[in-house]
């Protein structure tokens, strides 16, 4: 009988044990997860500020309790591993020896950064993070006493905090080092709606802000940039998450930027050790580079890719089109495939569409789309939507366009429902904008 361990209770490692169990119905699998608890929804603590939930414990996508009843999983909670062994084996923190057949690494990733080693002899008690269940509750708990706060980074996770705060009538200032809004997955343009709203939510907007020190005194916190000097009750970290893979770097190859070096099927440098999720890197489908993107999607993927292999390579990954979606401050916003601002990295010429049309006949409310192609095979290569209406689902939809490399006719053809209280009788790609050379 095959031994499936899996280290990491988050997504990658709870879909790794279910669909493990899937492939292997008799292997005894185990999950060691280092908090006291698996499953809890990273970045979720915005949901609790704005009301739409009332407490942590509902911010879980499955609990402990659920893999052992329905999939039989033997789930070990406050299990820190320390070294990987020779011989298929693990070490934890207990000096427990825990051998395997097979080792999946879904360890996740954290909100590291620069600013861990200001003033690194004492702890900051008023600068936080939020990304686990721990640390949200400690940002809970500190809330009542916070006023003014101070959030780093102007990412998804940045956005949906600041909302949330905002929603509580505390003062927000959210700084970003860029010179816009979720520069990886949209461009310019189609962040103005957003930064207006923002604004017009009373939270203070910094771009091109460079956060250059944080130094923590009595009840406040410093924060300096190049133009200011300014004192918060609390700062908020909500920088880019990174994987800390040190624990593997003389039992594993590791890629420069410190994820796990992974085959097109999750397979690491060693027999026996897949690698999934935050942990490594995974190909950008419009360029074909290797990069490192952290999006929940990656992790369930990948997740299910190892799963598949342990016995033997079946499944190769065919790569992410990095496809978001989010609502912030009244706006639904969605991204799938290659940006403007990415053809620098495309080998060929691109050419870019925007349309902003009704959602419906019987609709005032307008959805802003912009479309990249491939200038000479008019393939769609990327995509991008924004509206205050509920129209999100029109992103996976042209996430399936790049997927299937449907070219600018494929789309204008496309087959769709019509009801005009709903949509528009044209089909939505159908319409000859002016196209935008790159």
């Amino acid at each position: 009988m095959m031994k499936i361990v899996i280290i990491g209770g988050s997504f990658a490692g709870i879909q790794a044990a279910i669909a493990s169990r899937e492939y292997y119905p008799t292997a005894e699998i185990v999950l060691l997860e280092k908090q006291p608890q698996i499953g809890y929804i990273p970045g979720s603590l915005a949901l609790l500020l704005q009301g739409k939930m009332t407490e942590l414990d509902q911010l879980n996508w499955v609990t402990a309790e659920e893999l052992i009843e329905k999939y039989q999983i033997d789930v070990q909670c406050n299990q820190q591993v320390e070294a990987l062994e020779e011989e298929n084996q693990l070490r934890l923190n207990t000096n427990e020896i825990v051998s395997f057949d097979r080792l999946i690494i879904a360890t996740g990733s954290g909100q590291f950064s620069r600013y861990d080693a200001m003033n690194s002899q004492e702890p900051k008690s008023r600068v936080l993070r939020f990304k686990t269940r721990s640390e949200a509750q400690l940002l809970l708990d500190q809330l009542p006493q916070a006023d003014k706060i101070a959030i780093i980074g102007a990412g998804q996770v940045g956005l949906e905090v600041a909302e949330g705060l905002a929603s509580t009538g505390r003062e927000v200032h959210l700084f970003e080092s860029n010179s816009q809004l979720l520069f990886r997955y949209l461009d310019r343009e189609m962040t103005e709606p957003l930064t207006e709203a923002i604004q017009e939510a009373g939270v203070a907007l910094y771009l091109n802000c460079f956060v250059q020190e944080l130094v923590e005194s009595g009840e406040a916190v410093t924060l300096t940039t190049a133009d200011s000097q300014e004192a918060f009750d609390l700062v908020l970290i909500a920088t880019s998450t990174r994987p800390d893979n040190s624990l593997w770097e003389n039992a594993l190859m590791l890629n420069d930027d410190g994820t796990i070096l992974v085959d097109r099927w999750m397979q690491t440098s060693r027999t026996n050790v897949f690698a999934v999720g935050d942990a490594i890197q995974v190909t950008f489908r419009p360029t074909g580079e290797l990069m490192y993107i952290s999006l929940v999607n990656n992790a369930l993927r990948t997740a299910k890719i190892a799963a598949a292999n342990l016995a033997g390579p079946k499944l190769a990954d065919q790569g992410t089109l990095r496809t978001v979606g989010n609502h912030l401050f009244g706006y639904y916003l969605g991204s799938t495939g290659l940006t403007e601002s990415e053809g620098i990295f495309y080998p060929s010429k691109i050419t870019s569409q925007v349309q902003e049309l009704p959602v419906s006949l019987l609709s005032a409310e307008k959805q802003r789309i912009k479309l990249i192609f491939d200038d000479e095979s008019r393939q769609l290569l990327g995509a991008q939507m924004v509206s205050a209406a509920p129209v999100l689902e029109v992103i996976n939809r042209l996430a399936e366009a790049v997927r299937l490399k449907q070219t600018r006719e494929m789309l204008s053809q496309g087959e769709a429902y019509f009801h005009p209280a709903l949509n528009l009788p044209e089909p939505l790609f159908a319409r000859g904008e002016q196209c935008h050379e790159d």
